[in-house]
């Protein structure tokens, strides 16, 4: 059986697995949403593209109630969410794909998912 309550979707097994999967696919259409502004013909300047990010993918994460079920979530999916929010800074940075994630948040000033 599965309920939402307050925007979270829970299932028999308390594993979020449905919930997370929700908010994987939104974050991804935000980042897609990210690199279109990136690619227009003249840009966002370093401070609206950040502001993007924080309008379109942090306040995903943090409206999809994630103080909730975080801690429930296994390692392995708390990583998926992790991977997804680095793709989003790595867009509003403007780096490749191998940049450290020490890098990128200390280049950005951005939270990890745990923080958020």
């Amino acid at each position: 059986m599965r309920l939402k309550v307050l925007g979270v979707l829970y299932d028999d097994t308390a594993s979020y697995a449905d919930h997370l999967s929700k908010v994987l696919g939104s974050v991804e259409r935000r980042c897609n949403a990210l690199m279109a502004l990136r690619r227009t013909r003249h840009g966002l300047n370093a401070g609206l593209i950040r502001t993007a990010y924080k309008v379109l993918v942090e306040s995903q994460v943090r409206e999809s109630a994630m103080m909730a079920w975080w801690p429930h979530l296994t390692q392995a999916r708390k990583k998926k969410l992790e991977q997804k929010l680095l793709k989003a800074a790595r867009i509003v940075a403007g780096v490749p794909r191998q940049t450290k994630e020490e890098a990128l948040h200390a280049l950005l000033d951005l939270d990890k998912g745990e923080d958020l």
